[in-house]
């Protein structure tokens, strides 16, 4: 069993509280998503979780295991994390998503390694783009090349900065229902901020409003989904429709 808990943390910059005591627990087979508004804390509570931040107060644990305490070799092979601002290098997509098993490697990588490499771009629909430079790739196509290198390192926790910034309605559709699938099929947490409401709503099994540093809201995305969270969070009217699971804004 695959288990994530966040409890009491809380993490400042200079004298500007960014979290405030953000607490929640969360297991496998499910995908969650960070919504709120920008500034709100969506990024920092992801780079939190995987160690990039350490908090003022609070700890963060994975498999019962203190993030904090680890070093950013095991960490790696706990949680996986995509930020925001994808890196584009002269390595091919099975070159790139190679470097995910780097933990595992005294020397050089196995065949065991490369084998995972591989699975992981088939799992995402890329095993034909391989030898492709990631230069070459289109926005979506480098997305699911990141999504494969997290599934090839391991991680049963993923972490995903919004993985939909800058792509067209279809391949964020397409991603989203490739996290989707993937949560299923693997076992694992799959976490991702996200400013696309209907995206989180249509996809997301968990959904955890933010709001300056604070947890408004946390529960299943069918319960906490609703008019008054979404004013209280981004102070604007909207109407959740359940049936075509849409957010309808209104300005």
């Amino acid at each position: 069993m695959v288990t994530l808990k966040v409890s009491n943390v809380s993490l400042s910059y200079s004298s500007v509280k960014v979290l405030n005591n953000v607490t929640f627990s969360l297991e496998e087979n499910s995908v969650i998503s960070l919504l709120g508004p920008n500034g709100s804390g969506k990024t920092t509570l992801l780079k939190t979780i995987d160690g990039l931040l350490r908090p003022n107060n609070g700890s963060v644990y994975v498999n019962c295991k203190l993030v904090h305490q680890l070093s950013r070799k095991d960490v790696a092979k706990l949680l996986g994390y995509v930020p925001q601002k994808l890196e584009v290098s002269e390595l091919t997509a099975f070159e790139f998503v190679l470097t995910a098993r780097r933990p595992y490697v005294d020397f050089d990588y196995s065949k065991e390694d490369k084998r995972i490499a591989l699975d992981a771009l088939k799992e995402v629909g890329m095993l034909q783009f391989k030898d492709r430079l990631l230069t070459e790739l289109s926005g979506g196509q480098l997305q699911k090349i990141y999504i494969a290198r997290a599934l090839a390192s391991g991680a049963n926790v993923l972490l995903f900065d919004e993985p939909t910034s800058n792509l067209d309605p279809k391949a964020s559709s397409e991603v989203m229902r490739l996290l989707k699938r993937i949560s299923l099929l693997s076992n694992k947490i799959i976490i991702i901020s996200i400013h696309d409401l209907t995206l989180a709503y249509r996809y997301s099994d968990i959904s955890i409003f933010l709001k300056d540093g604070k947890i408004v809201a946390i529960g299943k995305t069918d319960e906490v989904f609703n008019t008054d969270i979404i004013k209280l969070v981004y102070e604007i009217d909207a109407e959740v429709d359940k049936n075509k699971k849409i957010v309808i804004f209104y300005y």
